[in-house]
Parts: C-alpha cells; structure tokens; sequence
C-alpha cells in the first residue's frame, strides 16, 4: 500500500485531507512539516500532505519556509474544508474553561469566539495533539480546537459545533512528490508553480510579469519571500496553464532571460474546489 506523510497527531486535519484525497493510502504521522517531507525525499513514502494557506489565517508561515527549498515535486493541490470544535474533557462545560489550546492557524481562525468567551489561547504543535494531551490532563478548565474526529479519537466531548469564526473556512494543501508530476494533460484545467529571482533594478518585477501578460496567462498567485540578509527576494507564481503549451512555453522562455534563476517546482490538475 503506498504511503502518504502528514504532520500532526492522528485526527489533524492534514489527516482528514489524506484519507480524502488519497483514500487508498496508508497515512504517515510526523512531527514536523519538515520530517514529513524528509520521508518523501528518502523514500519511506511516496507523497506528503502540506498545509499553505486557509481562508481565514492566511499562510502558514512553517510550512512556506520550507517548500521554497525543497528539491521534491508539487503533483496535486487540495481543497479541506475545516469545521473546527470546542473540545474538553468529560463532564466539563463552557462555562468552566480558562484556557483554549490549538495549533496557531487553528486559534487564528477562531479568534473572535475566544475572545467573545475570555478564554486565554494557548498555541500547540497541532490541533490533534492539543486535543490528546487535554484527554490525558482531565482538567475541566481546559479546552481545545480540532475535529470532530479527534474528539472520537480521544473521547472528548463536544462543548460547541462551528467554533470556527467564518463558514467558508478552508486549508489548502499542496502535496509534494520524489517524483515529477505524469499523466497531466495539456488541455486540461492545468496550475503550473514556479519560483524566480530578478536583478535589482527599477520595474524588473514589472518586466517579469509582463512575459505572462504578453501571451494572456493568468496568474492565479503571487507570493514574495526575502532571504535572511533583507537584500535578495525569491518570488513564487502559480498560474494557470501547462508548462508545455505554447503559451505557456513562449512565457518562460521571456521569463528566462529576465531572472536569474528561474525554476519550475511542479505542475498539476486544478482542485474542483476552484469551480
């Protein structure tokens, strides 16, 4: 049975993502982004489920440092709606919770209800294990954000359904591969992502841009991140075509004589969730 790596305790929502866009894999637990990723690159499994945006929170910042680096391929996005609950031990009530603890997206996501109810936050490595470690504390004064799944893992009851502040509220995942993206078709509602440097000078970004204006590609996300010395910039681009039609190949190649450094970090099928 191939294997897919999530970072997380089981219950995580990275792990709701797995059994549904990959239901026919075994899922990996780790302990860090990073980790998951490790085991893709030393082959004790074939993919790895990574969180980089939601609706609400914006990017998750752990995860962004990472994949910039990475030699592994993008092959897939996916589309998690997240319902989050209000989690706390046997017996306990809302009225007796001080503190709400949660990975930090997770917090961020339902910061007007905590704050609506004075509970302190308490950041986590994951909501799944805020979730298990409030099961093994027994202390009614605690709560936790996380699913109803990490409920039923955990046997912790349900103080309230839809903590979350938005309804909309959903994770997007990007799911990285040892090997590149196959079997994409051209024609296809296709997502290529690819990062660049410019020189610094004066409307380099502009000129840039420009290449995908030339030739009517949309671009569907732009993403700036600077180094540690605050002098060189890696900018990253998703946008929407096949890297081998026409278009789409004109476009890189007056890209390519604008950076330098230029490189393409997958290719893959457009998520349902877009229409």
């Amino acid at each position: 049975m191939p294997k897919i790596a999530f970072q997380g305790a089981f219950g995580a929502y990275s792990h709701m993502a797995c059994q549904s866009a990959y239901p026919g894999h075994e899922v990996v637990s780790c302990l860090s982004f990073a980790t998951a990723m490790e085991k893709v690159q030393n082959g004790e499994v074939e993919l790895a489920m990574i969180p980089m945006d939601n609706s609400s929170a914006g990017r998750v910042t752990d995860a962004h440092q990472l994949f910039l680096s990475t030699p592994l391929h993008i092959v897939a996005e996916h589309f998690e709606p997240v319902q989050h609950c209000l989690l706390g031990v046997k017996g306990a009530q809302i009225s007796d919770i001080k503190t709400v603890h949660s990975h930090i997206q997770a917090l961020g996501q339902c910061a007007h209800n905590i704050r609506k109810h004075k509970f302190e936050p308490q950041s986590a490595s994951d909501t799944a294990n805020a979730a298990k470690k409030i099961s093994l504390s027994g202390d009614k004064t605690k709560a936790g954000i996380a699913s109803k799944l990490t409920a039923e893992i955990y046997g912790l009851e349900i103080l309230q359904e839809n903590f979350e502040d938005f309804e909309h509220n959903t994770t997007r995942f990007l799911v990285f591969s040892k090997m590149p993206p196959k079997n994409i078709k051209q024609e296809g509602d296709t997502i290529t992502s690819l990062v660049f440097n410019l020189l610094h000078q004066p409307a380099s970004l502009h000129r840039a841009l420009g290449c995908f204006a030339e030739q009517d590609v949309n671009l569907l996300k732009l993403e700036s991140y600077m180094d540690e010395a605050f002098k060189n910039v890696t900018f990253y681009l998703e946008v929407s075509g096949h890297p081998e039609n026409e278009k789409m190949r004109k476009t890189l190649n007056c890209l390519e004589k604008l950076a330098t450094h230029l490189q393409i970090k997958g290719f893959y099928k457009a998520h349902a969730f877009r229409k």
